[in-house]
């Protein structure tokens, strides 16, 4: 990997150009209409302004408590937070607001001009709005728009002379609105049609990537897959760089090796070098222009997303203090359940005492639950009661999903076989390994075999931070996952920092230090943050924490 400064001087246009050479595509983020006059809001964007107007003024956090989820709740990537919403359709309809009314800027014109110029003659592009297409017309250019299988098959052999606009995450138009994909779920797996057309572009090319951070876990991971011959990928400096997992996946993923150049420096500035002064790209700016507020969702589901949101960090009390606000009585009854269940969860990471509460909740959502829907309640159940070291009860309760997994889906039958795994680890942490040796490796190899299913349900489902708990159950056990990583994409272990789930990094870290005796001054401040953090949040790990906080007298300084 090479990383070279826009701003060094020995570095002159002739280097960028014959670095791009005639046969490139570009891969274009949402960096790039985030000036002006598009002036359509990053992903950051997006996630800062939910934090404002949904969490911090519906879950009255403290403070300490707000200081902690802002630091948290900007690492997590818009589509995690949108995901989070019950009323999808509200959300949709939003989205599509927001970027269906954006118009190019002179970056937009710069970048189709260039990808013109270029042999294959195609862009990439993980944006909704249509300023690329719009900026092709001004510059007179015929292009394609590739959103759907169909355009695929009717658009790109029938004219290669016309560039071709590969639009992979939708497109903001009135009649492609059901094509936008704005939820991890949705990201979960690139369709087959996808990677075949992205392979049969990419492959052997140069390929540059502009104003993409490298956050989502469905096109990202591919890009090394797609073999092009050399990828050069502009961020505005170390620091963005850094906070990518897409290009830290890169370095620590590439065998080939792929060349990798990272370029530093502001885009407008890059184009400069490239194009010379064809295009006034340096004279724009951005507008900090906020996006528009959630007046169309009804002030119950507000509160409910934000509770949803803080469970996705794993905060619980702050959570389950949300839903006392909140009168069952002005739940329509077709989301009863879900208001039950979730009350249950903010419980449930509460953790403590709260666990025999949240199960009270869980069993007034399976009265009230669809059939085929039971068995998450029933789960949820089962986690509550291993929770609360009432192992007997937990299996009895297992039990009784039994009935219930011919009708359910991939996320509950993934839940399922994580339970399953969980009580495994507790027999087998139980066993006196000298005595019980056969036994042990009897339910190491079950559990082997019932998390690699688990881990595969959820990878499909993308379920990322269950998913991570699959990994992290097998290094309890000492058991290494088998995947088959080209069928089911798996996501790098680094990457789920960005997604925002807390919990796992604080159980992975207790795991490494449960067994020590001493331990040194970074793993003290670790442990001390960790568990301010915790017990600030009320999250029930807190109480497994301050066992480490007593036993390496820590609480006291």
């Amino acid at each position: 990997m090479k990383k070279v400064w826009l701003n060094d001087s020995d570095l002159h246009t002739d280097y960028f150009v014959n670095l791009l050479g005639d046969n490139y595509t570009l891969l274009l983020g949402s960096g790039v209409s985030i000036w002006e006059p598009s002036n359509l809001p990053s992903g950051q964007k997006i996630t800062k302004h939910i934090l404002d107007s949904i969490v911090a003024k519906y879950s009255n956090l403290n403070d300490k408590q707000y200081s902690i989820v802002k630091d948290w709740f900007m690492e997590l990537p818009f589509e995690v937070v949108l995901q989070r919403c019950l009323e999808s359709d509200k959300i949709l309809d939003w989205v599509y607001s927001i970027f269906s009314k954006g118009k190019p800027n002179e970056l937009h014109k710069a970048l189709t001009y260039l990808a013109s110029m270029s042999t294959t003659k195609f862009i990439i592009t993980t944006n909704y709005d249509t300023c690329i297409e719009q900026s092709l017309d001004s510059n007179e250019i015929k292009w394609n728009t590739i959103v759907k299988r169909l355009d695929a098959i009717n658009k790109l052999e029938k004219d290669k002379e016309v560039l071709q606009v590969f639009k992979i995450h939708g497109s903001a138009e009135l009649d492609k609105k059901d094509s936008l994909i704005y939820t991890v779920a949705q990201e979960a797996k690139l369709p087959k049609w996808k990677k075949h057309l992205l392979k049969k572009k990419v492959k052997d090319s140069n390929l540059l990537i502009v104003g993409y951070s490298g956050l989502d876990f469905e096109v990202c991971p591919e890009i090394l897959e797609l073999k092009p011959k050399r990828i050069i990928w502009n961020f505005l400096d170390e620091e963005n760089l850094n906070k990518s997992p897409g290009f830290q996946n890169f370095i620590l993923n590439n065998a080939t090796p792929i060349d990798v150049v990272a370029v530093l420096g502001d885009m407008r500035i890059l184009l400069l070098k490239v194009l010379k002064e064809k295009f006034d790209c340096v004279n724009v700016q951005i507008t900090d222009k906020e996006p528009p507020d959630f007046e169309k969702m009804r002030e119950q589901f507000k509160r409910l997303w934000a509770s949803r949101i803080l469970q996705a960090l794993g905060v619980g009390g702050p959570s389950a203090s949300i839903f006392r606000s909140i009168d069952p009585n002005d739940i329509d009854n077709l989301y009863k359940y879900q208001f039950y269940k979730y009350y249950g969860r903010a419980l449930y990471f509460k953790g403590g005492n709260s666990l025999k509460y949240a199960i009270s909740k869980f069993e007034e959502a399976i009265k009230v639950a669809p059939y085929h829907k039971k068995i998450d309640c029933h789960i949820s159940i089962v986690n509550c009661l291993i929770g609360s070291r009432d192992y007997r009860n937990a299996n009895i309760w297992l039990n009784k999903t039994r009935k219930f997994l011919r009708y359910s889906n991939n996320n509950f039958t993934a839940q399922y076989l994580l339970s399953r795994a969980y009580l495994a680890k507790i027999y087998y942490e139980k066993l006196d390994l000298n005595i019980n040796s056969v036994r042990a490796s009897k339910i190491r190899s079950c559990a082997k075999v019932i998390l690699e299913k688990a881990a595969i349900l959820y990878l499909k489902t993308g379920d990322y931070s269950d998913f991570n708990t699959c990994w992290l159950l097998a290094k309890q056990m000492d058991v290494a996952l088998e995947l088959n990583t080209k069928e089911n994409m798996k996501p790098s272990m680094s990457g789920f920092k960005h997604l925002g789930y807390k919990l796992p990094e604080f159980i992975d870290f207790r795991i490494s230090i449960e067994k020590k005796d001493i331990l040194n001054s970074v793993e003290i401040n670790k442990l001390k943050k960790y568990y301010y953090q915790a017990i600030t949040l009320g999250i029930g790990e807190c109480h497994k924490l301050e066992k480490l906080m007593r036993k390496h007298a820590l609480l006291m300084q």
